[in-house]
């Protein structure tokens, strides 16, 4: 029945079963472009959403290499002013500040008083 209702459509005949086959197709036709157009919008916006999740990505490395070469920077200008800075004029600075020159002499000081006492105790060593 179905067949020959397709028939008489490509024939041109208009009969009840032409045209409630013609709604079934049509109602067919609406639902599979329907579908098709959610499929495609779908499609669309998972495709923007990996594009943006891309560009994210993207932009938070670009932070982070921003970040590491500030960083980098600031480490090279230390670095730099470190190295040109003259270790013997530093401590030429340091040693004329008197409190630097008065720990320097107690240390010495100290120091001598325990090489007195070793030769005191190694000269009255009764194991000797």
């Amino acid at each position: 029945r179905a067949r020959d209702a397709v028939d008489d459509h490509l024939k041109g005949n208009d009969t009840p079963d032409t045209r409630r086959y013609a709604a079934i197709l049509h109602d067919a036709q609406s639902k599979a472009e329907k579908q098709v157009a959610h499929d495609h919008q779908q499609t669309l916006q998972n495709h923007q959403l990996k594009q943006q999740n891309d560009r994210d990505r993207f932009l938070r490395e670009i932070e982070k290499d921003r970040r590491q070469a500030d960083k980098t920077e600031q480490f090279r200008d230390s670095a730099k002013d470190m190295t040109q800075r003259s270790v013997s004029d530093q401590f030429n600075k340091e040693a004329q500040d008197r409190s630097l020159r008065e720990a320097i002499e107690k240390v010495a000081e100290q120091a001598a008083a325990r090489q007195l006492e070793q030769e005191h105790d190694l000269e009255h060593d009764p194991s000797r």
